[in-house]
């Protein structure tokens, strides 16, 4: 049975089928913080405009509500429970306990008997090899430790954090700090090199480790993605692609350059690694305020004093300990790690959008082994470029001489496959493109993977099957009738008359912005309300500056379109025209849609007619009088 002697010397012994062993490992507290402080610190430390675009990976308020995270994510999620386990109070069998359990633990009961006053003696712990932080309490090897940089610098061994993870990662996590050092074999050539490219130290490659385990398609619950798990916004602020056909965060050769620029950024503003990793994972928001709040740059001071977020402040112990024991392989047990062959490919241009099957088929290859090169994908073809530029695609090592020889097959598709790419300007929307390039509207959604309710936006690249139609302002639309208010407005040579047509979810605010107006212009020019919504195809008239050119299928000449004002004689000839086809058209054909319940002898009486009438009106009545909702007959 196991007895604990609290340091007032007096003993209790608990029952024989339950013993509460206290560990409080005061290093690894969980804080108190509350969860909303780090928003609220976020936002009232926001010093300048900078900081808050540097913002990490880490900070809150990032979210892609398109996807979920990702199972690449799970084995962290399963290694931070094991790091909470570790912080919990134990219930033991005094008699079926496993001495495993005690791993985590093992190297810090000392500072926790003499520092903490908790424990003062163990009985019946089991004799074993040392292992974890117990390791550092060895000469030879402790000199071993002090010889082994990191960063520049030998790992503080006697921080309570570090030896807590020393332990963590020779016990419960070992397993996974196995896989990830058998997976960095994978991509650890090409990340050594990029470090060494940009001038930064090789051990940085532990930071890759922490954050996902060299895993590209890893996706944290706060949408951080990749290897180097960057949010959105810190990913597209680095120079990475983000859209619906391509994320190059998790292209591990560009993730990984964009992730070199920034921890330099961080480093050359602090010049200290611990003050940078830890501003890579909560921002240098959070390092800033932490500095001023300490009055100190020194990390581990910050850290003793309970600073930062809870994890942060685990960030930067986890990074330095595992790169201690993967530099000291023998000492830890790890010498008989086998890595992963490492990453090779062949790198080919390709000129158009084009499927992945299309390219596999041509190298003998398959679609699965090109989306393993290239994650960055998320489509099964590589995506439309601007300008004309060719896609640099990842294909299996030595493929490169049969993409060469299939070339023409691969960027040259026959008639009926040939595609261009088309940029959204503001107000174009899938229905107009479909109008203008004479394309069903299906058919351009399933091309460029577009959901039914999706919207486009400026700025994006849509495929179009088919040979190129430039938009032009020439394209005549006399029989569309534009009606305006009133009053005139005469603007000289300064001004050019212009109709816009409305999408949905268009703002007069929105319109006033994309072309430089008032919002109050806008509303006198075409009798609307600025607060009010605007219908999809309403056309607006809009007066912009002569000397400027306008791209979009959106937006016209007025000299295109038939511009009548209220009230004038023209619009009452139209009023007079319009109401003579409407008679025209009541005095023809007519046609009733069934709705629910409805029966012939119903219908006949809303439209002053017979059953026997609607039955020659409708020969497929003659056989049968069974009418189903939705259902059209003639009634006249």
């Amino acid at each position: 049975m196991l007895m604990i002697s609290h340091t007032n010397r007096t003993q209790t012994t608990f029952t024989k089928y339950t013993l509460l062993l206290l560990v409080s490992m005061f290093a690894l507290q969980l804080s108190t913080r509350p969860a909303f402080a780090q928003e609220q610190d976020d936002e009232s430390d926001a010093t300048s405009q900078e900081e808050e675009e540097e913002s990490s990976d880490k900070e809150d308020g990032e979210e892609d509500l398109e996807e979920g995270p990702s199972e690449d994510y799970e084995e962290l999620d399963k290694l931070k429970k094991l790091e909470e386990e570790a912080l919990q109070v134990k219930m033991l069998d005094s008699e079926n306990w496993n001495p495993e359990l005690l791993a985590p633990y093992r190297g810090v009961m000392a500072s926790v008997r003499y520092e903490a006053g908790v424990i003062h003696e163990l009985h019946g712990l089991p004799t074993a090899a040392p292992r974890g932080a117990a390791l550092c309490e060895h000469p030879a090897v402790k000199a071993r430790f002090d010889r082994t940089l990191v960063l520049g610098k030998s790992v503080p061994t006697s921080e309570p954090e570090i030896r807590a993870y020393l332990d963590f990662f020779d016990g419960r996590g070992k397993p996974t700090l196995v896989r990830w050092l058998r997976r960095m074999g994978y991509y650890e050539e090409m990340i050594l090199e990029t470090l060494k490219e940009e001038g930064l130290p090789e051990d940085l490659i532990y930071v890759a480790m922490i954050e996902s385990g060299f895993s590209p398609t890893a996706k944290s619950h706060a949408s951080a993605v990749g290897v180097w798990q960057f949010i959105q916004t810190t990913g597209e602020a680095m120079g990475l692609r983000i859209d619906r056909y391509v994320d190059e965060r998790r292209d591990p050769v560009k993730a990984t350059r964009a992730a070199a620029m920034y921890l330099q950024k961080q480093y050359d503003r602090y010049n200290s690694w611990p003050l940078a990793l830890a501003a890579y994972n909560g921002g240098p928001g959070l390092m800033n305020k932490e500095i001023d709040r300490h009055n100190s740059n020194d990390y581990w001071f910050i850290a003793r004093q309970r600073g930062m977020y809870d994890e942060t402040r685990r960030y930067v112990p986890k990074v330095l300990s595992v790169a201690l024991m993967a530099k000291n392989p023998d000492i830890f047990g790890l010498e008989g790690v086998i890595k992963y062959k490492s990453w090779s490919y062949d790198v080919v241009e390709v000129e158009n959008p084009t499927k992945l099957s299309t390219i596999a088929q041509a190298i003998s290859s398959n679609v699965k082994e090109l989306r393993d090169l290239n994650p960055e994908l998320r489509r099964a073809a590589t995506p439309p470029m601007s300008n004309k530029t060719p896609y640099m695609l990842r294909i299996p090592k030595g493929k490169s001489m049969a993409f060469i020889k299939a070339f023409d097959k691969v960027s040259k598709p026959s008639s009926e496959e040939d595609f261009f790419t088309h940029e959204v300007k503001f107000g174009e929307s899938l229905t107009l493109l479909s109008k203008h390039y004479g394309i069903k509207k299906r058919i351009l959604r399933a091309i460029n993977g577009l959901d039914k309710n999706e919207r486009m936006t400026p700025g994006d690249f849509i495929i179009i099957p088919g040979t190129k139609k430039e938009p032009t302002a020439e394209t005549k639309k006399e029989h569309e009738v534009v009606l305006v208010p009133a009053a005139s407005f005469d603007y000289g040579d300064s001004k050019k008359h212009y109709i816009y047509t409305t999408v949905a979810g268009d703002k007069v605010e929105d319109i006033a912005r994309a072309f430089g107006l008032n919002p109050a212009d806008i509303a006198i020019w075409n009798a609307v309300d600025i607060g009010a919504k605007l219908r999809e195809d309403m056309h607006l008239q809009l007066y912009l500056d002569a000397d400027k050119e306008f791209e979009s299928l959106a937006i016209h000449d007025a000299s295109s379109y038939k511009v009548v004002a209220y009230g004038s004689d023209e619009f009452k000839k139209l009023s007079i025209a319009k109401r003579a086809a409407r008679r025209k058209r009541s005095s023809g054909r007519r046609y009733h849609k069934v709705r629910p319940g409805q029966s012939l002898w119903t219908i006949a009486r809303r439209h002053r007619t017979t059953v026997k009438k609607l039955k020659r009106l409708n020969p497929k009545l003659r056989r049968s009088n069974t009418l189903q909702p939705g259902d059209k007959i003639r009634v006249k």
